[in-house]
């Protein structure tokens, strides 16, 4: 019993049925009961009989729909042939048959609308509520027109009673209908509440792990990052010492053994690049950075680079350039080389025997040029299957069988995604045994519209140029502002130019180059980035915004350490007009100032570098060496990279030497006060400062121990700087002693012991700190540091000394009030 009673239920439960379904089975329930119940009234009143048979057929017929729909899944049929018994067949039949219209079937009419509005919609329902307008309207017409159609004619009672009757039955039909629909909307709202709550849960965890996902990808793309640059600076300095060895020696194991170096330390630095390159895709900092640029150049980069790799294999590399594509155009000439190395190199790698075909065509589109790459190699092709994998990141094809051939991975990676940013798409073409041709569309604003011409003669001519004498310049009438907190960084500067005779005015902060500004107009400015208290970006945004600026044309040059990829593209964006990366190359110092001259019209006059002024540049050579004493911790190979001869970087060096304790009372002071107000921020600048003069001299251990330094101060890492500080100082009183015993001696001070001289000097610097006059600060200063006091004095004064060059006014006060009470003390005492 119970059994039947659950399946009875099955037939309602709108969580396995839906909605429409149980609807349906309650409208045939609905009229299988109503017409139940008239044939009892017919039997048990005065009503005429004549129907009865008529309604027995109806509810024997019902059941087909029903079966249709629940067993066949017919829904819709079912639906449509109970509204045509129904309404063109059962009800018209029951309305002749019964009194026509003095009956009760008024009301049968209206619920067969309500069954066609409940079960039908679309064009079925359109056509079913017209037709069945058209037989309730023929119905009454026809009864009308024609009354002796209509039989079984009631008497009065039987006519009140049947009216009442089929409006009872009607209305409870209806009622019913409309309280099961409300039942099965609650039942629908529970179902979809319980989804929602199901949703809102599954959505809640989809972001948990969104998120865990997000700091896990960050986390290794800042680990990646910054090991990639912590990497690139002993990878610089290995090729940079490996350039020294193949420039100097004659030796053939010597140079095969240099070369190999070179060759293995370029792949390394390939791969750091190319993971420096992705983390900054994913992280979404990689910009595009348009500039003017010929064609002819990007291409000379690939024919003279992947032209020898070629040979190297044994493979051909043949060049077809359309020699009416325009000459030059603008867009981001460097990821443009990026992607066409990427893609040779990967051809290059992948092919044993045959070559690559390389060609440029294009098609103009109103002021652009659609230039259209392809890289086809005779390789071993990819399978079908692995096609979707490949630029995919750190996913390497057919690994087992090209286990020989390095690489991360990533350069097809990278290489899509920077097409994907340039509005392009990498495509690619593979026979797996055969070779690939990679291709891709990219279009390009038109600068100079004079057809390239033959590639090969342009290529020639560059190679030619190539071969040509160096230049230098001079331009006496130029005046140059260099901004740099650094006194050894802005010698070195000035020496690197001193034969070009440029009027150079030196400044070390921010907060005066800003007043010189005011004061004239210089050619150029160079800034450097990381200076205290106001930085290079901060100088250079109050510079821009300064209606006094006497330079708001000038081209501003920013100096800095970060030469990372992308660095330029982010300076640029800032406003500067190029960058220059520390330690300074002198060649790369003298193209930018004579590009920047040029590009505002202003005339210096070239001299030809011949081999008797080859002392203006200097030779790296064994014989430079030879100048130099060796003095441990020192690279002299390295210091020479950045200098033009000997003799310049050996009074950078005594230049250090001399500054030394100076420099290193200044950031013990700084350390001493990490946790104060500047703290830690004033003594990355500082150790930041120190790293760059080290490197600059070439103490590269020294150097390495403040970068770290500098690191754990710029990530807020106090416990690493006091563990590591002592070290640091330790490293360079080594190096500082190592100099010692090859420098000359410098001027022994005067002592001074008067104390009431002391006091007196001391009095007057708090007071012109108390009321700001740094003249007055520098002369007094001045003064103090022109002698030499006992122990406990000295350690102060040179504190003292540092915290006005910091301009920390408040720590120097500080200071002078504690040497004062040394100095009371030490009179009261005698």
């Amino acid at each position: 019993m119970q059994s039947f009673v659950d399946k009875i239920k099955s037939f309602f439960n709108v969580r396995t049925k839906g909605m429409r379904l149980v609807l349906f089975n309650v409208m045939v329930v609905v009229a299988v009961l109503g017409g139940v119940f008239s044939i009892i009234m017919a039997i048990a009143s005065l009503l005429p009989v004549q129907p009865v048979p008529i309604f027995i057929v109806a509810i024997l017929i019902a059941v087909l729909p029903f079966y249709l729909a629940n067993y066949k899944g017919r829904l819709g049929v079912a639906s449509n042939f109970m509204v045509i018994v129904s309404c063109f067949f059962l009800f018209p039949g029951i309305f002749f048959s019964q009194g026509g219209i003095e009956s009760g079937m008024s009301s049968w009419f209206a619920l067969g609308i309500l069954f066609i509005f409940l079960l039908l919609d679309g064009v079925n329902f359109v056509v079913m509520l017209s037709l069945d307008a058209i037989v309730i309207i023929g119905c009454y017409w026809l009864s009308y027109k024609y009354p002796q159609l209509v039989h079984g004619q009631m008497l009065q009672a039987s006519f009140f009673l049947d009216v009442v009757q089929s409006i009872f039955v009607t209305t409870v039909a209806v009622g019913l209908i409309v309280k099961v629909q409300a039942w099965m909307q609650k039942q629908q709202d529970s179902i979809v509440e319980e989804k929602n709550k199901l949703l809102v849960e599954v959505t809640q965890k989809a972001k948990h792990a969104q998120r865990e996902a997000e700091i896990a990808n960050h986390s290794k793309s800042n680990f990646l990052a910054n090991m990639s640059h912590e990497i690139r600076t002993p990878i610089n300095t290995v090729l940079g010492m490996d350039e020294m060895i193949l420039r100097e020696t004659r030796e053939d194991n010597t140079r095969s053994l240099a070369q190999d170096i070179r060759t293995s330390t370029e792949s390394l630095l390939e791969i750091v690049n190319e993971i420096l390159d992705f983390s900054r895709i994913e992280s979404g900092k990689m910009e595009l950075m348009a500039d003017d640029y010929e064609l002819c150049d990007v291409l000379h980069d690939t024919v003279t680079v992947f032209g020898l790799r070629a040979k190297e294999k044994g493979l051909y590399l043949h060049i077809h350039v359309d020699e009416k594509l325009p000459a030059m155009y603008r867009g981001d000439s460097l990821r443009l080389r990026q992607i066409i190395n990427n893609i040779m190199s990967n051809a290059i790698k992948y092919t044993r025997e045959g070559g690559i075909n390389f060609s440029v065509t294009g098609h103009q589109e109103e002021d652009s040029e659609v230039l259209h790459f392809e890289i086809e190699d005779t390789g071993v092709g990819i399978r079908e299957e692995d096609l979707h994998r490949l630029f995919e990141a750190f996913e390497r094809i057919d690994e087992k069988t090209n286990r020989n051939i390095e690489g991360t991975g990533l350069g097809m990676a990278i290489t899509a995604n920077l097409l994907h940013m340039m509005d392009s798409n990498l495509q690619v073409r593979s026979v797996y045994g055969q070779g690939s041709t990679f291709y891709f569309d990219l279009k390009q604003r038109v600068k100079d519209w004079t057809p390239i011409g033959h590639f090969q003669v342009k290529d020639k001519k560059n190679a030619d140029n190539s071969k040509e004498q160096h230049f230098t310049f001079l331009a006496p009438n130029v005046h140059v502002l260099l901004v740099d907190d650094n006194a050894m960084n802005r010698k070195v500067f000035c020496k690197l130019l001193k034969h070009t005779q440029i009027q150079i005015d030196e400044v070390d902060n921010g907060f005066t180059c800003l007043e010189m500004v005011k004061k004239r107009h210089y050619d150029i400015i160079f800034l450097d980035h990381m200076m205290p208290e106001l930085d290079g970006v901060e100088t250079f945004s109050y510079m821009q915004s300064m209606q006094e600026n006497r330079c708001k044309d000038t081209p501003v040059i920013v100096l800095t350490a970060n030469a990372i990829i992308g660095a330029k593209e982010q300076y640029m964006q800032i406003g500067f007009t190029d960058y220059l990366s520390k330690p300074i190359d002198s060649h790369r110092l003298e193209n930018l100032i004579v590009e920047q001259l040029a590009l505002h019209n202003i005339h210096v006059e070239p001299i030809e570098l011949s081999g008797n002024n080859s002392e203006v540049y200097g030779e790296k050579n064994h014989e430079a060496l030879q100048e130099l004493p060796q003095v441990e911790g020192f690279d002299w190979e390295y210091g020479l990279l950045h200098f033009l001869n000997a003799q310049m970087l050996w009074e950078s060096v005594e230049d250090f030497y001399n500054g030394c304790e100076s420099a290193v009372a200044e950031l013990d002071l700084l350390y001493q006060d990490i946790s104060g107000p500047k703290g830690i921020d004033a003594y990355r600048i500082k150790v930041h400062a120190l790293k760059s003069n080290l490197a600059l001299i070439g103490a590269m251990q020294a150097s390495a121990l403040a970068r770290i330094l500098e690191y754990a101060a710029r990530d807020g890492k106090e416990e690493r700087l006091r563990h590591l500080h002592g070290v640091l100082m330790e490293e360079v009183e080594a190096c500082r002693q190592n100099l010692s015993v090859h420098m000359q001696p410098l001027e022994k001070k005067p002592n001074m012991t008067d104390r009431a001289w002391i006091l007196g000097m001391l009095s007057m610097l708090c007071a012109d700190a108390e009321n700001l006059d740094y003249d007055g600060i520098d002369q007094i200063m001045q003064m103090l540091e022109g002698y030499a006091y006992e122990e406990t004095l000295q350690v102060r004064i040179d504190q003292l000394a540092a915290s006005v060059r910091n301009l920390d006014l408040d720590t120097s006060i500080a200071i002078c009030e504690q040497m004062k009470d040394i100095l009371e003390k030490g009179k009261a005492a005698t």
